[in-house]
């Protein structure tokens, strides 16, 4: 359960299927349609519907390079201006099978991996001067992975160049639940407002394993969205540059919990000041009214104005019993059901050697005989 299960009216689970349902975009499985025959509905309008991601499994067949995602090229010219385009065929490459196929290819650098520092080194293996061109769009997201900086780069026959930052090559490394629902609860950075994404699931597997995720892998949160009905709705799964995730044409599977909740219902309460004066306060839950105290009163005698009510049990309202009778006015230190106007209580003088504790017995007694 998301919520105070106080609250809880119904709770459903979808479990989906990727499979099972209408692909909206050619090529891809990860942009789906989810067509309930039997659909969720609220009981009414007081009610809220929560959903949460519950489970899933979705196998790591997406490529970490790939053409779709436009970091798999590097630009290059000569000193004369001859351009040419190096390319990086798509996979899910590690760092020394990189370096490999850099050395190997037509490009003409070759390409080393220091552990140390986790950079790594292109050395101009021609005769001539070539001009590395990272800042362009074709290239950044290659230049991004192997740590360059977005720049121009001369470098000269048998001159060499190392890696600015740190080679980074899990280019995808969260993934993002989005839907066409419209979430009241969930806001991004990316536009610094609210957005459709119930859930974020971390890339934690190498290729060709399952991520495995639960209910508890994260702190517990479910989106809130307001209709009447849940029966038809869209699901993708993007990765933290909002491209749709390539799985190859490899299903996957998710669960979804669906919570509906009564909203409190605000009750209108009036109180009455230490002034004399009333304050109405609205209050989210009745049983909030039943938590109040009441401050103890200070003498036995009458008390000329009300003090602030903040309700408690009449058997724990302290009386002082004096040597000699007193009247003091229920109203004075509250109001409670089932009284007739400004009822009294008459305390007796207690006799000489009465037990204490039966006097206050007899005075509870009197009490209730007044309720």
């Amino acid at each position: 359960m998301t919520l105070a299960s106080e609250t809880l009216a119904k709770s459903y689970m979808i479990h989906v299927r990727s499979k099972d349902c209408e692909q909206l975009t050619t090529g891809f499985n990860t942009n789906l349609k989810i067509n309930l025959q039997a659909g969720i509905a609220r009981d009414n309008a007081n009610q809220d519907i929560h959903l949460s991601l519950s489970t899933a499994s979705i196998p790591v067949t997406f490529y970490y390079f790939s053409s779709y995602l436009n970091n798999v090229s590097i630009d290059y010219e000569t000193a004369s201006g001859s351009a040419s385009t190096f390319t990086l065929p798509d996979g899910s490459w590690n760092v020394y099978n990189l370096c490999d196929y850099i050395t190997d290819s037509s490009f003409p650098y070759s390409a080393s991996y220091d552990e140390n520092n986790s950079k790594i080194t292109l050395t101009n293996t021609d005769s001539t001067i070539y001009v590395l061109n990272w800042y362009l769009p074709n290239t950044l997201g290659l230049a991004k992975a192997l740590g360059f900086d977005p720049s121009q780069t001369s470098v000269p026959a048998g001159g060499s160049i190392s890696s600015d930052n740190v080679v980074n090559l899990n280019t995808i490394h969260s993934i993002y639940i989005h839907s066409d629902l419209a979430l009241a609860n969930v806001l991004s950075t990316t536009q610094g407002n609210y957005t459709n994404i119930i859930d974020q699931i971390p890339v934690n597997k190498l290729p060709f394993e399952i991520i495995k995720y639960n209910f508890y892998d994260t702190a517990p949160f479910s989106v809130v969205f307001n209709t009447t009905e849940l029966r038809t709705f869209e699901l993708s799964l993007k990765d933290q540059n909002n491209n749709l995730l390539q799985l190859n044409n490899v299903n996957f599977e998710l669960s979804l919990l669906i919570e509906i909740h009564n909203k409190p219902i605000p009750i209108q309460q009036e109180i009455i000041t230490s002034g004399g004066g009333r304050r109405t306060e609205f209050i989210e839950d009745v049983q909030d009214v039943q938590e109040e105290i009441i401050e103890p009163v200070n003498t036995p005698q009458q008390i000329a104005t009300p003090i602030e009510i903040k309700q408690k049990k009449p058997e724990q309202i302290p009386i002082k019993i004096s040597g000699t009778p007193q009247q003091i006015p229920i109203s004075s230190v509250g109001q409670f059901s089932g009284y007739t106007p400004n009822p009294v209580i008459n305390i007796p003088e207690p006799d000489e050697g009465m037990d204490p504790d039966l006097v206050s017995a007899l005075l509870y007694a009197e009490t209730l005989n007044l309720e």
